[in-house]
């Protein structure tokens, strides 16, 4: 998998997450939170062994075990998908959710250590930048805001 398609992935996985919950499924939009929670919970109880496994491993290794996740969530999600019980859905999006959250700590640790210390500040800043400003909700804010004109 290359860099660009996890990249696309872990912009776009929660929101074709909802969609399958809805289209597929019938959720009404306060099922679809209810379904997504266990993968946020697991997400932020696993991201310190995450972090821990990069200290001790290396980022490498934890690239390596968050894009194996990954796919490893999205050949569940197209195996399954519409012929698994809805309960196993919140089950298999917390794979995706933990693999986002190890690449984005391999990321983080592997940009922290490759910048000088003086450039450090100015690296982090702009990467935490990005990955707030090209989220799947701030895709349609400039398409929201010319219609309220």
């Amino acid at each position: 998998m290359t860099a660009a398609g996890l990249a696309l992935s872990t912009a776009i996985g929660p929101v074709v997450a909802a969609l399958l919950l809805a289209d597929v499924y019938g959720l009404d939009s306060e099922w679809i939170g209810f379904a997504l929670v266990p993968a946020a919970v697991a997400s932020s109880a696993l991201s310190r062994i995450g972090g821990k496994l990069a200290d001790r491993r290396g980022d490498v290794s934890l690239y390596t075990l968050a894009s194996e996740l990954l796919m490893l969530c999205f050949a569940m999600l197209a195996a399954f998908s519409g012929a698994a019980p809805l309960w196993t859905i919140p089950l298999i999006l917390i794979f995706g959710n933990v693999g986002q959250t190890f690449i984005q700590v391999a990321i983080s640790n592997s940009l922290s250590k490759t910048l000088s210390k003086d450039q450090a500040g100015v690296g982090m800043g702009l990467l935490a930048f990005f990955r707030m400003r090209f989220r799947p909700g701030r895709l349609t804010e400039p398409q929201l805001s010319a219609k309220g004109r």
